[in-house]
Order: structure tokens, then C-alpha cells, then sequence
């Protein structure tokens, strides 16, 4: 198991989390891994791991506790099974879990104990139906395909 004091390595596309947690507890041993094989925003992932940097590829094999989206780590593991081997923790940054578990590429059971953040997303969760709700009521997609046709209202 990881020492008490063992770097957290931090590979995700949410970003303020190394912030966020530095806040929280500025002595917790953090390693950001910034690298152009992963981007997106909210819950949008864009990876493609035969592009991750060698330097990249040498952090991620030799972590230990790595705070990542499942997507993320599925897509690591299916690319190089060996792609994750000192990890001992896993920690979602999603409540869910599922690229992981409905991948037919990973080996089972995991070689490294998995957590998901949970308990957390009441309130964005509430915020992101009552916004789809509203984008409902007010049509706001056939607006939006309306824009892109260049459709506009009374010409």
C-alpha cells in the first residue's frame, strides 16, 4: 500500500482540482500531469492515449494514488495494461464508474482499490435539470439548429 506521504498524482480534464484541494489541505503531496492527450470541460473527456507524452507515460506507471476520470483510466488500461502498474488507489472524480467496469479490454478484478466522488452533486445536479428543463420550455435546441441553418424568425 501507498506510504502516508506518496505523491497524489492528479491527471484529469476538471480543472481547479489540484487548486481546490491545495486549499483545502496545503500540505497533501500533489502532482498535476498536464499533457495535450487529455482535454475537454465539465463532464466532456477527450483523451487519446497512444498520443500521451513519454514523460507522461513514465508518471502514470510509477503512481500511486491517481485522481482521474473513469473514462480516463479505462482508456489507459486498455491501451497498455501495464499503463497504471504501482497504482494502490483509484479515485474517480465522478460519481460513476461505469467505462471502467463495462470495458471488455480490463483485466478483473483491479489491481488497485477504486473510489468514486460521491455525495457531492446535489446541487449541479439540481441546477443542470431545472437549465434543461427552461431549454425545453423555451426551445432553446431548435433555436440553436435554427442559428446554424441561419433561419431567423420572421424573414
Amino acid at each position: 500500500m501507498a506510504a502516508q506521504n506518496t505523491t497524489i498524482f492528479i491527471f484529469s480534464s476538471i480543472t481547479g482540482i489540484t487548486q481546490s484541494l491545495r486549499e483545502a489541505d496545503s500540505t497533501l503531496p500533489l502532482q498535476e500531469i498536464q499533457d495535450d492527450a487529455l482535454s475537454g470541460y465539465g463532464g466532456t473527456v477527450e483523451f487519446n492515449p497512444t498520443k500521451l507524452e513519454n514523460d507522461t507515460l513514465i508518471k502514470l506507471k510509477q503512481a500511486e494514488i491517481l485522481i482521474s476520470e473513469p473514462f480516463v483510466v479505462a482508456k489507459l488500461l486498455e491501451f497498455d495494461k501495464d499503463s497504471l502498474a504501482s497504482l494502490d488507489w483509484g479515485f474517480s472524480t465522478y460519481a460513476g464508474v461505469d467505462p471502467i467496469f463495462k470495458s471488455t479490454k480490463i483485466s478483473f478484478p483491479l489491481h488497485f482499490k477504486l473510489t468514486r466522488f460521491a455525495g457531492c452533486f446535489g446541487q449541479p445536479i439540481s441546477e443542470w435539470c431545472i437549465a434543461h428543463i427552461i431549454g425545453h420550455e423555451r426551445g432553446f435546441a431548435a433555436s440553436a439548429k435554427d442559428q446554424l441553418q441561419k433561419n431567423w424568425a420572421g424573414s
